[in-house]
């Protein structure tokens, strides 16, 4: 626990609201990620009043349960009953106890909420819009318990005509299918929710668990509030295959808006399952709204200038095509993208891929990519479409074309434009392919493991091979051998399970000519129903004098394995 610095009160001691504890300790945070961070309020030397705080600014006691909200212990402590009014006076409210998800993984119990009863405390209003608590030591036989904080920001600006736009119609309630997790999703601030540009809000009943695709469907446990009410807080309720309601998320706040529509301060959600906010497909109305995005890239750009040399700079790490992290939750739906841009990857130029392959991240869900190849310097600027990949599957989506053009100095620059909204969380990917310092073909390493040749099986009766390139640290350039022959990596098909490892890859397409130089190629792997079932990151092949390949091998997105084919001739 953080320290207790006591306040000298400034008028009669009897009242609580000008003679008071300062408590503001971070980890008490009801809305942040909630980790075990060991803290327990029994221990404590409670002593008369506190006032909360988290971060400086004012806080105040949960009044909501949310399921695995430890606080900074194993049970979060929340006030059973609203916060009094100054008329008031001193109240008295039971204190009910949350389970962590630390106890609730070793104990199934879906309705955590009030499993445990602590001792009641004292609250009362105090002018200024505070409370102050009477905090005593919380029941001995509860685990780990520790009291709750919640601090709601205060708007500046009236949310109703300060908000951003959030159109995802995958989101909708008669939509399933996908696994999208809102825990991966960095929330700031109020939103107003839209359907292919209608209006939406979100559901306040039970959904099934599956909806929006999201494992566990975030409705609102309430109604929406009404215009003169003004801002109002709403439990949210995670609905489940098994059940309603059977989690509660983090509250959020709602307000009802002229023009018949809502805004939600949407929150970031506990590290559980997989969740999302919902948006119920039986509320859309025909009122449309151009989008106010969230983030602003870049900056204004004179159309006529050769924009080779009028560009903005895209430096994200997470955009990597080796970013296999998944759904980091980044969506460029929210950019306003202006003008034309020039992707670089920690510092170094990259390129959007060429080509899908499986798990393909690149810091959101659906990873964008071009549907043809980059033109050359002659072709000046050309048009390209976009696909969109989830998981193993290519060209799950179709976004809007955009303009490319090759530059001097090998490089390329893009006319971006903003996604279909209606893919979710897409976002751009860049590929850094390295010019390599020396040649290749006298700078390789050699690899020479007999149990990757085509003829060996996953496993036989005499041992267990399970290569996994995945766990390799692969740097630079390879050259295959077999028993010291030097071999190649095949260019057709190879079964599932061969190689030694349950995932083979190998060449989709020819070997180049030595004349070809330094080229890339899709690698395949195998499944039991199809020969390019899963697609790895591509990788560049040079033919070499001597008649033989070298490879520069990186790290496959699953566990997979390089092969070694036919003797070179």
């Amino acid at each position: 626990m953080g320290n207790l610095a006591e306040e000298k009160a400034t008028t009669p001691s009897s009242d609580p609201c000008f003679g008071y504890n300062i408590l503001d300790d971070q980890w008490r945070d009801l809305r942040e990620s909630n980790y075990y961070y060991g803290q327990n309020d029994i221990y404590v030397e409670w002593s008369g009043w506190y006032r909360l705080y988290l971060n400086g600014e004012t806080a105040q006691m949960s009044e909501w349960c949310a399921s695995f909200s430890g606080c900074g212990g194993d049970v979060g402590l929340y006030l059973n009953g609203s916060h009094p009014s100054l008329e008031d006076g001193v109240v008295t409210r039971d204190v009910l106890g949350t389970l962590s998800v630390w106890l609730w993984y070793w104990w199934w119990n879906s309705h955590q909420c009030g499993s445990y009863i602590s001792t009641s405390i004292e609250v009362k209003a105090c002018p200024g819009d505070f409370y102050v608590y009477k905090l005593v030591k919380p029941n001995v036989s509860i685990p780990r318990p520790t009291y709750c904080a919640v601090a709601f920001n205060n708007t500046s600006n009236d949310p109703c005509y300060d908000y951003k736009s959030l159109d995802r119609p995958w989101r909708a309630t008669n939509e399933s299918g996908l696994w999208i997790c809102d825990e991966h999703f960095s929330w700031n601030g109020w939103y107003r929710l839209f359907y292919n540009g209608m209006n939406i809000r979100m559901p306040e009943s039970c959904v099934g668990g599956g909806s929006c695709n999201a494992d566990i469907s975030l409705t609102l446990s309430g109604p929406h509030p009404q215009i003169e009410e003004g801002v109002v807080i709403r439990e949210v309720c995670g609905n489940t295959w098994n059940g309603c309601c059977d989690f509660k998320s983090k509250p959020i706040r709602v307000k009802a808006c002229p023009g018949d529509y809502y805004v939600y301060e949407l929150v970031r959600l506990p590290l559980y399952f997989c969740s999302g906010y919902c948006t119920d497909d039986s509320t859309i109305s025909n009122t449309f709204s151009s989008t106010s995005p969230a983030t602003i890239i870049g900056s204004s750009m004179t159309v006529n200038h050769d924009p080779c040399y009028t560009y903005n700079i895209l430096d994200n790490y997470w955009r990597s095509t080796f970013n296999y992290r998944f759904q980091y939750g980044h969506d460029d739906t929210l950019v306003e993208w202006d003008g034309w841009y020039r992707f670089f990857i920690n510092g170094l130029s990259a390129q959007m891929p060429e080509w899908c392959f499986s798990y393909m991240s690149c810091g959101g869900y659906s990873s964008l990519w071009l549907n043809g190849s980059h033109p050359q310097l002659e072709d000046g600027v050309v048009t390209r479409d976009v696909y969109g990949s989830v998981n193993d599957q290519c060209s799950s989506y179709r976004s809007d074309p955009i303009q490319v053009k090759a530059c001097p100095g090998n490089y390329y620059v893009y006319k971006m434009k903003r996604p279909t909204p209606s893919i979710p969380a897409p976002a751009y990917c860049a590929v850094v392919f390295n010019t390599p310092s020396a040649d290749p073909c006298y700078n390789y390493n050699s690899l020479d493991e007999p149990r990757r040749a085509t003829i060996t099986p996953y496993y036989d009766k005499y041992y267990y091979y399970g290569i996994c390139d995945y766990n390799v640290n692969w740097n630079g350039w390879y050259r295959l051998f077999y028993n010291g022959q030097s071999v190649q990596m095949p260019e057709s098909c190879v079964g599932n399970g061969m190689c030694g490892t349950s995932n083979p890859l190998w060449l989709n397409g020819p070997h180049p000519q030595p004349e070809d130089g330094v080229v890339t190629r899709q690698v395949c792997s195998s499944t039991w129903s199809d020969c390019c079932g899963y697609r790895s990151h591509p990788i560049q092949v040079k033919a070499c004098p001597g008649n033989y390949y070298v490879y520069e091998f990186v790290r496959p997105p699953f566990c997979s394995a390089y092969c070694a084919g036919n003797f070179i001739k």
